[in-house]
């Protein structure tokens, strides 16, 4: 779906119609909420979540529902939640309408407020972005990814929480304790793949050195970089400004200049 490969601040209120369009369902990585999550409590006259009604605040259960949500993809292969989106109740669900929902600004920034209040531990990358309608109304979306900081929990309630097919469910004991082997292991792979560029740049300094002439040494630069979350770069090979094409350098040193090309061996 072209809302899983945008760039949250490209998505506009034409790309969600167009789920509805698509009669677009739910997925592992996508997930829809009409609207804040809100159940009556008797005796009080509200009917709807707070931010609805005054909008000074989030209600606790509308925070927490979707912030199970957050965490399910953190724990998972990371997904996007889309506010303001309604599903149909008849099987099989698909996006069917949307619901303007006040101060859409503000709701964003309130939620990645609460990202940080709320989940433990701190989730290292979290999107949050507001898409206006009309009024200062309009949708919200939050993107999250795959976590290597987890397993993450709420909180308020103590849970942690997986995604499961097309929905956010509560982890076993079985399952925190699964994930948390697995992260650690990822971590040691990443430590050894580190590990194994630094031996490899060991070995190019010692050839270099060792074929130098004078008292003239060679100059070394490494750089590794592995990603701790899945990038998402839309057309990449097309994004010439992403491109780093490399550069020759100049040094001075005692009075003489050295200069190098790209990439340089000499």
């Amino acid at each position: 779906m072209s809302i899983l490969r945008k760039p949250l601040e490209a998505v506009t209120v034409a790309d969600l119609q167009a789920l509805i369009e698509a009669e677009a369902r739910e997925t592992g990585e996508l997930e829809f909420k009409g609207a804040l999550p809100f159940k009556a409590t008797k005796g009080q006259p509200e009917t709807a979540d707070r931010w609805i009604v005054k909008g000074d605040r989030v209600g606790e259960l509308a925070r927490d529902e979707i912030l199970a949500e957050i965490v399910a993809f953190a724990n998972a292969e990371g997904g996007t939640l889309v506010l303001g989106l309604h599903e149909t109740k008849a099987e099989p669900r698909h996006a069917e309408r949307l619901e303007a929902l006040p101060n859409c600004e503000g709701l964003a920034r309130r939620l990645l407020d609460a990202t940080e209040d709320v989940i433990e531990p701190r989730l290292p990358s979290v999107i949050t972005q507001a898409v206006p309608a009309e009024d200062g109304a309009g949708y919200v979306l939050i993107r999250v990814g795959k976590s290597l900081s987890g397993p993450h929990r709420l909180r308020t309630t103590r849970e942690f929480y997986v995604r499961r097919g097309e929905k956010a469910a509560k982890m076993d004991v079985r399952e925190i304790k699964d994930l948390t082997l697995e992260l650690a292991r990822t971590g040691d792979r990443i430590e050894a793949l580190f590990q194994e560029r630094r031996a490899a740049a060991q070995r190019l300094w010692d050839e270099t050195s060792a074929s130098a002439e004078g008292n003239c040494g060679p100059i070394l630069f490494r750089a590794t970089a592995t990603p701790l979350l899945p990038l998402n770069i839309p057309d990449l090979t097309s994004r010439r400004d992403l491109w780093w094409g490399g550069a020759s350098i100049e040094i001075s040193a005692d009075g003489q200049r050295w200069s190098g090309g790209y990439p340089s061996r000499e």
